[in-house]
């Protein structure tokens, strides 16, 4: 399972203005671990860790700063704690800096729920095309 972000942030400030600074910037909520040596991100409260890959952009001709920060887990079966990873990454990112944007790129968490959901999506539609049908045959008419 993969959550992809891609923070912008402006480029006049020293705010971030590198993949360390990021990467301490993300140690500040204590129930974070960071091991910086080995990618892994872990949540003190539920022991969950996840690996991560982040890459920095800088373009002297844009006014801005891209990170690309990759989350992923091999555990298909912790969506939640995954998600709960990923909320306070996002929330540390905008407390510390309202400026910034965050960006979502690709959203494993979002795309097996919607596969979980889709059936009973699908079957409300039926009934809702059921009973809509029916009303409009046995009131209106043709």
């Amino acid at each position: 399972m993969e959550l992809e972000y891609l923070i912008i942030s402006k480029r006049d400030e020293e705010f971030c203005s590198d993949k360390t600074s990021f990467e301490n910037l993300l140690s500040v909520d204590t129930s974070l671990n960071i091991d910086k040596e080995k990618h892994i991100i872990t949540d003190l409260s539920s022991g969950f860790n996840v690996k991560y890959k982040l890459e920095y952009y800088d373009n002297d001709n844009r006014s801005e700063r891209v990170f690309d920060l990759l989350l992923n887990t091999q555990n298909d079966d912790s969506s939640e704690e995954f998600s709960q990873i990923a909320r306070k990454i996002r929330k540390i990112v905008i407390k510390i800096n309202s400026e910034v944007t965050v960006c979502t790129i690709r959203n494993d968490i979002g795309r097996k729920k919607s596969i979980l959901a889709y059936p009973i999506i699908f079957d409300v539609e039926n009934l809702m095309r059921r009973l809509i049908y029916r009303f409009m045959y046995i009131n209106v008419g043709m």
